[in-house]
């Protein structure tokens, strides 16, 4: 997840590379809000039972619903449509998730190989304290 956080930064950095952790939150939001392959759902419904809604999404479904319902008709309205979607929507994204992770056990069979090393063999040795602190990672790409 860290490696999407940081390429989903990237992008959305243009000249300065100081203000990052400004862009958190939005990126957070549109990471929870996308259809993840694995469970076909977004993070935010598996969560919470609905999809995200902005503020300009709330103002206007409030102006197209022109009933007024009382608190406790919408919360027993909300309560009957979680108990009659979300059972089955969190065993449809166990299943998506449990054969997502097959293909992926799969590739890795074929991706995955065996390096032996020998004594005196010559390796790359990876030294991250000489890099700056967050490297490069933000750089546009």
């Amino acid at each position: 997840f860290n490696g999407t956080l940081c390429r989903s930064i990237a992008k959305c950095l243009r000249t300065s590379q100081s203000n990052w952790d400004q862009l958190i939150p939005s990126v957070l939001f549109a990471y929870r809000t996308l259809k993840h392959e694995s469970t076909k759902y977004t993070p935010f419904y598996l969560v919470h039972g609905r999809e995200a809604q902005l503020p300009i999404d709330v103002e206007f479904n409030d102006k197209e619903n022109h009933s007024v319902l009382t608190y406790e008709e919408v919360l027993e309205r909300r309560i009957s449509s979680l108990i009659r979607t979300f059972t089955d929507v969190l065993i449809i994204s166990s299943r998506n998730i449990t054969s997502a992770q097959e293909l992926q056990k799969e590739r890795q069979k074929y991706l995955a190989k065996a390096h032996e090393y020998h004594e005196n063999d010559i390796v790359l040795l990876y030294n991250s304290a000489k890099r700056q602190v967050h490297g490069q990672k933000f750089n546009p790409k």
